[in-house]
């Protein structure tokens, strides 16, 4: 089973390599659907009926999908079924039929229901997305990093309305200063950054700002999204969401959304989210990076930006505790890569400061 977040997030790393089938009834997926599926509805036939002919019925509709065999097969494709809630159905023989049919590299099963994707993403759903454009949607939205903290890049060019349909409350722009037009309400917090290896990051402004968010009191939300105009009909259901990630781990409050950004979301606003990581989580540099990339994959903080990551670690006496577990996504291929970078610099940083 895939969380929701760990299917968001896996949309975005991979849109061209993971493929979604709803196998909700029509009705069901008529209500909201996530862009971009393949419906492929499972025949839910009366309880009197053999388990075998709804296989195969499902079998003869599943192999007119050839071009589907092709791609899923050929591309090494993960594939994610959304599955009919409330219902007797044994999936094993479906999966493995699905698995024989299509040949993916994996094949997940979206954690139900559905509707706690839609509460979370319905952004990314029928009947209201975004935008209309599934493919520029996909490429230009943030991964979350932790349930409240999404990491992107620039805002698209409707920018009120990407953060409308994001639930956006706060807003942490890591670039150079930009003037991009923002909801009512909504605070955003300018760090003006260059992305070469001699700019220095000043931390503290955003790392207190995320600081103050991620401890505010449900009272302290309510009256902060009261604050924002297309928020304020909704926010106890915000505040109430039943389907919020439960873990041992805190995270950010119901109804806090921060985007973290800066032009692609990989290495100035990456550093920051890191730096967040190291103090709220304990984490090591590379816990912290690991945890960020495995949400977000293209992640990667310049050399210099690596170094100062690591010194902001000592500085704060090199804490080591276990990264929480978010979601169950792999760590991308290029991993150890990214922390041989970080394990080099480390080395370096100790070297100059014991010199």
């Amino acid at each position: 089973m895939l969380s929701p977040s760990a299917v968001y997030n896996l949309m975005l790393n991979s849109p061209t390599r993971s493929f979604l089938f709803d196998l909700r009834p029509q009705e069901a997926f008529d209500a909201g659907h996530i862009l971009g599926v393949t419906h492929i509805p499972f025949p839910l036939l009366p309880p009197s009926s053999s388990p075998s002919m709804a296989l195969k019925l499902f079998e003869d509709e599943i192999r007119k999908q050839q071009r589907l065999q092709t791609v899923i097969g050929q591309w090494g494709t993960v594939l994610t079924l959304i599955l009919p809630e409330n219902t007797d159905v044994d999936w094993d023989p479906v999966q493995t039929l699905l698995k024989t049919v299509f040949k993916p590299r994996k094949l997940f099963v979206l954690e139900p229901p559905f509707s706690a994707f839609h509460s979370h993403y319905g952004f990314v759903c029928t009947p209201k997305p975004m935008m209309d454009n599934h493919d520029l949607l996909i490429e230009s939205l943030p991964n979350e990093i932790v349930p409240g903290l999404f990491l992107g890049g620039s805002p698209l060019s409707d920018s009120v309305k990407f953060f409308e349909s994001m639930h956006i409350t706060h807003i942490i722009n890591c670039m150079e200063r930009d003037d991009y037009p923002i909801p009512p309400g909504v605070q955003r917090l300018e760090l003006d950054l260059d992305d070469v290896p001699s700019q220095q990051i000043q931390f503290e402004p955003a790392l207190d700002l995320l600081e103050k968010v991620f401890n505010m009191t449900e009272t302290e939300v309510r009256d902060h999204l009261k604050t924002i105009p297309h928020l304020s009909p909704i926010v106890e259901t915000l505040l109430n969401d039943s389907t919020s990630v439960q873990t041992p781990f805190p995270y950010f409050p119901n109804g806090i959304r921060v985007f973290v950004h800066c032009y692609v979301g990989m290495s100035r606003s990456a550093s920051v989210v890191i730096a967040f990581l190291i103090r709220k989580y304990r984490l090591s540099p590379i816990n912290a990076l690991r945890m960020c990339k495995i949400q977000r994959n293209i992640v990667r903080p310049n050399d210099g930006f690596v170094r100062q990551l690591c010194q902001f670690w000592i500085n704060e006496g090199e804490p080591d505790e276990p990264p929480p577990t978010f979601n169950s996504l792999e760590a991308p291929t290029t991993i150890n890569l990214v922390e041989n970078i970080f394990t080099r610099a480390l080395a370096y940083t100790r070297e100059k400061n014991a010199s």
